[in-house]
């Protein structure tokens, strides 16, 4: 039987071996890059604390797409804010907002599974929010419908009623801040511009 089998069997085995080198192989390479990140990262961390926003911020923005890439974003985002560029740290807020519904701790916001594309890949449906973040953690510190909201239903009646039949205005937005007490912000939004 061995004179038979044994090659497949030593074939086997190879494979075993080569298959499990190569998931060891990954996990090292994976625990690696995380390593690399963490301490980009907290280099990174150390850099703002310490005033060098502009350092800090380029030292953020070199770390590779992981777990620690949105998270770095975002520090850099506030860093940017601490040195009093809220211009430019709003715009370095909503690249990271773009990307994904997943605050700085990985908590989803809304829901994970849900897809609200309609068939020509729209979003006409659904929950809108507004998240406050806490710009040290990325952690998601509050949230709240969005205002002005489209129309729930969306028929065509009411989609045709921001001025198209396809939903491009009522996914048109601006927003901007306004001391409008003199002392306090508060946010100004508009929605539906234009065709």
């Amino acid at each position: 039987m061995w004179a038979r089998y044994g090659k497949f069997v030593i074939g086997l085995a190879v494979v075993v071996i080569l298959g499990v080198a190569g998931v060891e192989g990954w996990r090292y390479w994976q625990n690696k890059q995380s390593e690399t990140a963490g301490d980009a990262f907290f280099s990174a961390s150390k850099l703002a604390a310490s005033g060098k926003a502009a350092e800090a911020v380029k030292q953020f923005e070199s770390i590779d797409k992981t777990g620690f890439a949105d998270l770095g974003r975002m520090r850099a985002a506030a860093a940017v804010a601490a040195e009093g560029k809220a211009a430019e740290a709003v715009k370095l807020y909503d690249a990271v907002a773009a990307d994904a519904t997943v605050d700085g701790k990985g908590v989803v916001i809304g829901n994970p599974a849900a897809d609200y594309r309609n068939s020509a890949g729209y979003v006409l449906t659904g929950p809108e929010f507004f998240t406050l973040f806490d710009g040290l953690t990325g952690a998601a510190l509050a949230t709240t419908n969005y205002f002005p909201a489209r129309n729930s239903d969306p028929t065509s009646a009411n989609v045709n009623a921001w001025g198209d039949n396809y939903g491009n205005r009522v996914d048109r937005f601006l927003a901007g801040v306004a001391y409008l007490d003199g002392t306090r912000p508060s946010l100004v939004m508009c929605r539906g511009y234009y065709t």
